[in-house]
């Protein structure tokens, strides 16, 4: 079984074959570090070309500004196999942004700006921030526009704020 990549795994680690790659050795609510220190800004992934099966990005574009995105997704095509998969999650910002709205001081404006070293810490606080937001539309869009032959955006009734989207390189 080839290797799967959790993309700035942050808390969310997985057991193997999954391969957690984060920025932060070890982030002090995690039982454990991830496997590879990776910088998600600037870094490429450490895998030859096509040796991926399925990468997983939990809300990983949202704590990198835009102009950061497409560098990170075309690494992603890279790594993969052909016919690999990337799963994302990101907010879902047009519903936080209505419920925020309606009660600006609702806990979750920390889905919209991030935790900002309210729950880590302040020294991990610039890990923290939220730098850009997606509707279903936009994060299919920015998945295609990113090479991914196909992308498509399912509902999750069990996490009311999360896009969960698909794409297929």
């Amino acid at each position: 079984m080839k290797p799967r990549l959790n993309i700035a795994s942050g808390t969310d680690l997985r057991q193997p074959p999954w391969i957690n790659l984060d920025i932060v050795p070890k982030w002090p609510c995690a039982d454990r570090g991830c496997d590879v220190i990776w910088d998600g800004r600037k870094d490429p992934l450490p895998f030859p070309d096509a040796s991926i099966e399925e990468c997983f990005c939990g809300y990983t574009l949202l704590h990198l500004p835009p102009y950061r995105h497409q560098p990170l997704l075309s690494e992603i095509l890279r790594v993969l196999e052909p016919g690999g998969r990337l799963e994302v999650r990101e907010v879902d910002m047009p519903v936080v942004m209505a419920k925020w709205i309606a009660d600006p001081f609702d806990k979750c404006a920390e889905l919209i700006w991030g935790e900002q070293g309210t729950v880590h810490g302040s020294e991990l606080a610039d890990y923290d921030k939220h730098c850009h937001g997606f509707s279903r539309d936009s994060l299919v869009t920015t998945l295609v526009n990113a090479g991914f032959r196909s992308a498509a955006c399912f509902d999750r009734r069990d996490v009311w704020y999360d896009l969960w989207a698909e794409a297929i390189r």
